[in-house]
């Protein structure tokens, strides 16, 4: 592939279509982290909307939702200026596992979940227990002083507690962005980058149900 072609490939990535990804998937992230705030949930539920976006219009899109979602809830919360590369690593992990196919089987599904919180806290725990003294801003902040105060260090406590956390939050977020997409209708999802492989997973479902329909057998 030649410069020029390179070009056009990362030029594809920003169409009209692509780019009414980023406000959708904005807004996901604010509802859903204010939601968590709101019902005091120890979860985040702030990166749904990244994941989405990740999901259907690959990394970059996924990218600037994650950058842009914090950097506006940074107005009123300056410490998510602080995890703007934890948004940035869940796009590129969530849009990797769906190039790769790791969404197209349970097993695969599950394994994803786990890889995609193994990457989250290797992007999150650095901040969190050097710049942050272990403080997240969220209701998990409760559970974590508790371990610690049962003698845990400071690190193992945060640790901990953020994976359990995020074994929940981000499976979540995963689950509830990949059923957005599997619901979006062929003739959109036609127009983005990675539309093809929900697609191409609607189109297996209905030529199953086709095979197994009694009525074809008679």
């Amino acid at each position: 592939m030649n410069i020029v072609d390179s070009k056009r490939g990362f030029v594809e990535n920003f169409t009209l279509f692509q780019l009414l990804i980023i406000p959708i998937g904005v807004a996901i992230n604010y509802v859903g982290g204010n939601l968590a705030i709101l019902l005091k949930l120890p979860l985040f539920l702030d990166v749904i909307g990244t994941c989405f976006a990740s999901l259907v219009a690959g990394p970059w899109i996924g990218a600037f939702t994650g950058i842009l979602t914090n950097s506006m809830i940074g107005i009123t919360q300056p410490m998510a200026f602080m995890s703007i590369h934890v948004q940035i690593v869940i796009a590129l992990t969530v849009a990797a596992l769906a190039h790769f196919g790791m969404l197209n089987r349970v097993w695969k599904f599950a394994l994803s979940c786990l890889i995609l919180v193994i990457m989250t806290l290797c992007a999150s725990l650095p901040t969190q227990i050097f710049l942050l003294g272990g403080v997240t801003g969220s209701m998990t902040d409760i559970v974590t002083a508790a371990v610690v105060r049962s003698g845990l260090p400071m690190w193992m406590g945060v640790a901990a507690t953020q994976f359990v956390s995020n074994i929940f939050d981000k499976s979540s977020a995963l689950v509830i962005a990949f059923m957005i997409a599997r619901s979006m209708s062929p003739r959109f999802l036609s127009k983005l980058k990675n539309g093809y492989i929900y697609m191409a997973m609607s189109k297996k479902v209905t030529s199953h149900v086709k095979t197994s329909d009694p009525d074809e057998t008679k």
